[in-house]
């Protein structure tokens, strides 16, 4: 593992040093009454009192080819894994529960990213990108539940002009949240030419309640978004531009009372790799699921070739950074996201049929 250069960067939490990871195993989730494989698991958000990793998944390649064909029927879910059984993390296959299958009988549920919010009275919401389509054409919405004994219970769906393009969800409370809008283009050749350039185009979308506007602009490939650190009282918003191949530190205060979008970050952490979905270390922290290399990335997105480098990164508190994970594709390609829940860490990815179980060291 190799450590990059320090930030300048504090963030709030009294651990310093970086997760170690010991050895990592693929873990096949298989969904419990149906027996189906989750494919796609590109998002991970754990609640550490309970032990219960949140997981959105579903098959992008096959959605692409039936895109293509006119008309999209397969479907994914937000699965949960129980994090408290001992023996999972070698089992090879574990059984997770589907806590939208209600939900999905009645329209359609492609999640993105997510993100749990749980309030000082122990109340906890759950809000979801999800990219339902009509025939060939994707329809973003935001889908917030409630989380109510183990279950999931839908409660809105936030359908916005504004929400053109969403990748991740950071909620600021039960009816509040940011989403990143990972192109400036809703649609046609103006999406390639940002792609192809880079470009600086797309934003951060709040939604108040009741209307959603942009506060934060001038991103390359705004991805994942993370509000934080936990028990910080200032608050800020960390944003991941995955062409700017930085994560972009935002004040919220500023950004609610901005007349204008804000285009100048507080900080930006330069990682000089194309960063992707933010979480919170229990012990203190950012994980960062990162792409090592954006054309592997690109060549595996468009199945040129059979993998593509994961990596995880951790910012300690003071702003060290450091690679935990590094891996040329061959146990898991395209990592997006990294979770920890006592001592073990989850690794998800956009496209594979399984993720990693990581067993850390003390």
């Amino acid at each position: 593992m190799r450590r990059l250069a320090a930030i300048g960067l504090v963030l709030s939490g009294a651990a310093e040093a970086a997760p170690v990871v010991e050895a990592c195993r693929p873990l096949v989730l298989e969904i419990g009454g149906t027996g189906e494989v989750v494919v796609g698991a590109e998002d991970i958000t754990i609640d550490q009192t309970a032990g219960i990793a949140y997981i959105s998944g579903y098959d992008r390649f096959a959605v692409e080819r039936e895109a293509d064909k006119g008309t999209v029927v397969t479907e994914g879910g937000i699965y949960a894994l129980d994090m408290r059984r001992q023996d999972w993390p070698d089992a090879g296959r574990v059984r997770v529960a589907d806590l939208t299958a209600e939900f999905g009988r009645d329209r359609q549920i492609r999640p993105h990213g997510i993100s749990l919010f749980t309030d000082a009275a122990g109340r906890q919401s759950l809000f979801a990108v999800n990219r339902p389509y009509d025939g060939d054409t994707v329809k973003p919405v935001v889908e917030m539940f409630d989380v109510r004994d183990g279950a999931l219970q839908h409660r809105a769906t936030v359908s916005d002009a504004a929400i053109c393009s969403p990748n991740d969800v950071a909620a600021l409370d039960h009816d509040r949240f940011f989403v990143t809008n990972d192109h400036g283009a809703c649609a046609g050749f103006s999406r390639l030419w940002e792609d192809l350039w880079g470009l600086r185009r797309s934003y951060v979308v709040y939604y108040d309640g009741k209307s959603a506007r942009r506060v934060a602009e001038g991103i390359a490939y705004a991805n994942g978004i993370a509000i934080g650190p936990p028990g910080e009282a200032n608050g800020r918003l960390f944003v991941s531009g995955v062409r700017d191949e930085a994560v972009l530190v935002f004040e919220i205060a500023q950004l609610l009372a901005a007349d204008a979008p804000v285009g100048a970050p507080l900080k930006r952490i330069d990682f000089g790799t194309g960063v992707d979905n933010l979480e919170w270390a229990p012990t203190g922290g950012l994980l960062v699921g990162a792409h090592s290399s954006l054309w592997s990335f690109f060549r595996y997105r468009q199945r040129w070739s059979e993998t593509s480098p994961s990596q995880i990164l951790h910012a300690s508190p003071s702003g060290r950074v450091a690679e935990i994970f590094g891996s040329d594709g061959g146990d898991l390609s395209a990592s997006s996201v990294a979770a920890i829940h006592e001592g073990v860490m989850l690794i998800g990815s956009v496209f594979e049929p399984h993720i990693l179980a990581c067993r850390l060291g003390p």
